[in-house]
């Protein structure tokens, strides 16, 4: 998983890896701007767009302007990294409401 960590009046995003696995947390590149910012609102993740291997999309308030920010990996001519995207739910109905409302628990189905 990966952190961002973000200081107001900071030019500076900072990024951490975190995993199970010693040590715990490894510092990333940081992204440095050219300007301080007062916040910083990061994109729901359909924003992205993994063929350009994008792992965050967000956007930047400084103080007069609103600006785009796109946190990517340095790879290239990889389409899907499975290690950067997890897995996700995959919008195929696993049992019919009234199973639900009765109390019956299945787990969700994933997608790749």
């Amino acid at each position: 998983m990966i952190d961002y960590v973000v200081f107001q009046g900071d030019s500076t995003v900072y990024t951490f890896e975190v995993s199970t696995d010693a040590p715990h947390l490894d510092a990333l590149s940081d992204f440095k701007a050219d300007g301080v910012h007062q916040a910083l609102s990061f994109l729901p993740k359909l924003s992205v767009d993994v063929r350009r291997v994008e792992l965050a999309r967000a956007m930047r308030l400084t103080s007069n302007s609103i600006k785009p920010v796109t946190f990517r990996v340095p790879r290239l001519k990889v389409i899907y990294l499975t290690n950067f995207w997890p897995r996700a739910g995959s919008g195929v109905v696993r049992m019919d409401p009234l199973h639900f409302l009765a109390g019956c628990r299945t787990r969700r189905l994933n997608q790749a």
